[in-house]
């Protein structure tokens, strides 16, 4: 799983005035699996997110299945396969008018990563990017008229600013 905040704020200035504008974004994403083989894990995660302003809030759940290739007992290669639901509130203003609606999809994707076990039943992970895919469609009526009505996004995103890091507690390791 993992757990993560961002915050930014930018200042803008036109025609001798100035605003300063800050967002930020919470998310919580637990999971669970097990070895059904050597190597392999099936498993479920969640992800819980908030952004601000707005109130925007989402929820994703779904299955995923985990590789393992181990050079060492120490150190491995990762690739993780996932699949799943996901729900989110938003908010829009458009003009002077505040919308507030529903939109839920699907997403799939593929992260690599690496693992190391500084001890035995703990590893610590990285994970720099993924290749993924979502398709995301507004379902009530409470939309803004002209408002986008579905998103579908393909992206494969790799690099050091897609860096993650965190660690697994494995308890029959």
């Amino acid at each position: 799983g993992s757990i993560g905040y961002d915050r930014s704020s930018t200042e803008t200035g036109l025609g001798g005035s100035t605003a300063n504008v800050s967002e930020s974004q919470f998310n919580f994403a637990p999971a669970a699996s097990y070895f059904v083989a050597d190597n392999l894990a099936i498993g479920l995660d969640l992800n819980l997110r908030e952004q601000r302003p707005g109130n925007n809030r989402g929820l994703s759940v779904g299955p995923f299945v985990q590789y393992y290739k181990m050079f060492s007992e120490q150190f491995g290669l990762t690739g993780a396969f996932g699949a799943g639901y996901t729900l989110f509130d938003q908010s829009a203003v458009l003009g002077n008018q505040f919308f507030r609606f529903k939109s839920s999809g699907f997403y799939a994707g593929i992260t690599p990563g690496i693992v190391f076990f500084p001890i035995p039943k703990f590893a610590l992970n990285a994970t720099i990017g993924r290749l993924g895919y979502s398709r995301v469609s507004v379902n009530d009526d409470d939309a803004p008229a002209g408002y986008e009505s579905s998103r579908s996004d393909f992206g494969a995103r790799f690099g050091l600013n897609q860096l993650q890091l965190g660690g697994t507690f494995y308890f029959g390791r």
